[in-house]
Parts: C-alpha cells; structure tokens; sequence
C-alpha cells in the first residue's frame, strides 16, 4: 500500500497499430498515450496534446480530451491520434486542472518514419523514467509485451487506491463537516474585528488631525484656526492668540498680561516680553 500511494499510476493503454511499408513522404498515424501518477478527476480533468511538426517552434495539432475518474483512464482512453508526415516532431502533453490551467507537462522529441506508438511519463516529481517505454524505432510486439507486464500490477494498484478513498473519505467528510460550523464562527468574529478597527481608524485619523496645519494634533490644539506660518506654542498657539486669551477686567488683570509667559521659558519674570495692555484694555502681543 505505502509504495501505491507514492506511486498511483495512471496507464492510457494505447492502441495497437499495424505494421506496413509506408514511403517516406506518406502521412503516418501517430498515436501518443500518457501514465502519469497525478490524480485524474480530481488533480487534473482533461488531457491536451500538441505536435509541433518538424519541430521548428510552432504548434500544427492540438487534442484536448476530458479525464474524470480513474476507471475511465485504466479502460484505455487514448490522449492523441495525428495524421503528421515521416520527421521528426515535438510532442507535448499537459494536465489541466478544474479551473483550465496546466497542472503539469512533458515533452519528447519523436522520430516518426511509420505508425508509431509512444508513451508520455508525467510523474509528480523528477524526470521521467521509462516504464517499458519504447524508444524510437522499437518494434510494435516489444511494446505490446510491455503492456501486458504492467497492466495487471496497475488494475490490482487501483483496487487498492479506492479501497483508500472509499475507508477515508467518509471520515474526511465527518470531519468537514463539523469544521464548517466553526469557520463560520471565525468568519463571524472576523467581521467585528474588521468594524471594530475600521472604527479604531476613523478615529486616531480624527485625533492626529491637524486643521491649521501649524504642527500641533487638533486633539492637543487649543487654537484651531492659527495663521498659517505662524510661530506657535506647544499648545498651538501664536502669539497674540496666546496674548488675547487673558482677558482684562481690574488692574489686576492687568499685571496678569503683563507677566504672561507664552511659550513658558521665562518662569517667574515679572515682565517676559510677550503680551502687554493696548487698547480698549485688551492684551495683545508684545511683538
């Protein structure tokens, strides 16, 4: 079981051609087959074949069939059937996953000068290994030989990979199933989450604010419609916008202007030079 599941493979038997003499400028039936242990109907759906004839760079045929599960790979699907002329051509073939991209591919240079039968090797990993694959030139009955060696091995390896599915699959399937309450749990909370920050950002974006532009965040800005260029205290405040917040109603109020410190350097000085009495008792800036 352990080597089968390191190993599932997937033979597309391929069908048997007759020998014949064939001129060099008759077309021949080329005919390409893949074994692969990428997983059929699940991995990959459908199976693209391309020949590049005389191998200049260019694709001539293309064949797409679809694959679904792995009693219709064993059965024998063949992946391409091509009417090309004696050469040499460049065949490639490509796994395509449910969503049409290419899972996986290979390529091989085929010398075709009579019908001519090949196997494709597209294994998960690493380079191909040929498994009683004939090379180019082999005779029609070695290949035939080939195939009745693996075959078998092959039927009894499927037997056990759906005795696999069938024991875990249900169990998997248990298993989502009580997974999926709780993900839309967590779906929940990520939800609130999401508000609760979006909320969280609107409102740091509203505390470093700064209106006037003048350096000082609205949340800390005693003076919110400073000049702009103005000089300000780290309250945010000019000068005379410092100066004009004491207000004068005795001689008392007076002094208190006098003694005003705008930026707070000047701790106990009688007259620091910043505000002073004008007119109509108002304190205005020193300046």
């Amino acid at each position: 079981m352990g080597n089968f599941l390191s190993r599932i493979v997937i033979i597309l038997v391929f069908s048997i051609v007759s020998l014949g003499f064939i001129s060099p400028s008759q077309a021949t039936l080329f005919i390409t087959d893949l074994r692969s242990d990428w997983l059929p109907g699940a991995e990959f759906t459908a199976v693209r074949t391309e020949v590049d004839v005389d191998n200049d760079g260019s694709v001539d045929h293309v064949q797409e069939i679809p694959v679904f599960t792995i009693d219709d790979t064993v059965s024998g699907i063949r992946i391409g059937e091509f009417d090309v002329p004696n050469g040499v051509h460049r065949v490639v073939a490509s796994l395509i996953r449910p969503d049409a991209s290419v899972l996986d591919s290979r390529a091989l240079i085929a010398s075709v000068s009579g019908p001519l039968g090949t196997i494709i090797l597209i294994p998960r990993s690493g380079d191909p290994q040929p498994v009683c694959d004939p090379s180019i030139g082999t005779v029609i009955a070695e290949r035939d030989q080939c195939v009745g060696t693996d075959l078998p091995a092959c039927e009894v390896e499927r037997d056990e990979f759906q005795v696999c599915v069938d024991t875990t699959l249900p169990a998997c399937q248990g298993e989502l199933d009580v997974c999926q309450p709780d993900l839309a749990l967590c779906l929940m909370d990520k939800d609130a989450c999401d508000d609760g920050l979006n909320m969280c950002n609107d409102r740091l974006e509203t505390f470093e604010s700064d209106d006037d532009g003048d350096g000082v965040i609205a949340a800390l800005d005693l003076c919110s419609s400073t000049a702009s260029g103005s000089e300000v205290d780290n309250r945010g405040c000019s000068q005379s916008e410092y100066c004009s917040t004491i207000l004068i109603s005795t001689s008392s109020d007076k002094k208190l202007c006098k003694r005003g410190d705008w930026k707070g350097d000047e701790p106990g000085s009688v007259n620091p030079g910043d505000c002073m009495v004008g007119s109509g008792d108002l304190c205005v800036s020193d300046e």
